[in-house]
């Protein structure tokens, strides 16, 4: 059973910040793990946590880039922690897919966008599976790493 709650700052601390690399980032890197638990934490700012058996399996949001004008515009983000099976990543990807659809319709978001890492093949696929759409490839973008951007759009 998964429960999705509303994101807080203490749910990374159940996050076992030792195994890194077999965590998946989507639009933030392992450098950006700290900004995204204390500005995207931010009450204003749209995010959740989804857990499994007390366990955070993703914290996830939408980083709104001007609340003052609508429709928004927002960068897409998520933590994945390690995942167990394919039932549960498939479980898993529906309800963030749920997650991302309110998050939508109650902020008026018209677009969601996510830079990953052209290196990060397996958060290219999941942002594919979650209905991001890849627009282009950013040279040289973040760290002097490429990112690919991927974005969802959604109609009024």
């Amino acid at each position: 059973m998964l429960d999705v709650v509303d994101f807080t700052p203490a749910h990374a601390k159940l996050f076992d910040l030792d195994k890194f690399g077999e965590m998946l980032f989507v639009s933030v890197g392992q450098v950006m793990v700290e900004r995204v638990f204390a500005e995207y934490s931010k009450p204003e700012q749209p995010a959740f946590t989804i857990f499994s058996d007390g366990i955070p399996l993703v914290c996830a949001g939408v980083w709104i880039w001007d609340l003052s004008h609508e429709p928004r515009t927002g960068e897409g983000w998520a933590i994945v922690n390690h995942v167990r099976g394919r039932e549960e990543a498939f479980k898993l990807t529906k309800a963030v897919i749920r997650g991302l659809d309110v998050t939508q319709r109650v902020n008026n978001i018209a677009r969601v966008h996510a830079p990953i890492p052209a290196e990060n093949k397996r958060a290219c696929r999941w942002a594919e599976l979650l209905g991001f759409k890849q627009e282009c490839l950013m040279r040289k973008w973040l760290c002097g790493r490429d990112h690919y951007l991927y974005a969802r759009i959604y109609d009024a």
